[in-house]
């Protein structure tokens, strides 16, 4: 039988490349911006999965604080958005329009 997930549980990194080196951003897109791995400093690290231990809770919150927030990036957000924009657009006299 298969299994299904539950809870999946993102933990957010706290540091990328781009923090020690600022003019990562002028040649790396954000997203593609590498990840610092904490392993300076594990205590950290460690704290933090506590914390998520003891306030198990909380976590159901924290999952639609990041649906809440992720909805203005989601595909059909910025669809509606680019027809907005697009609305107010005429074709000059002459163009020809191919889809």
């Amino acid at each position: 039988m298969l299994q299904t997930v539950k809870t999946v549980v993102l933990i957010r990194h706290a540091r990328s490349t781009a923090n020690d080196d600022p003019s990562v951003y002028l040649t790396t897109p954000d997203h593609a911006i590498p990840l610092s791995r904490p392993s300076d400093d594990p205590a950290a690290l460690a704290s933090a999965m506590t914390w998520l231990h003891t306030h198990a809770d909380l976590l159901p919150t924290f999952g639609s604080r990041s649906i809440e927030l992720a909805s203005a990036y989601s595909a059909q957000r910025w669809a509606d958005r680019w027809v907005a924009m697009c609305q107010g657009l005429t074709t000059p006299q002459g163009a020809t329009v191919t889809a």
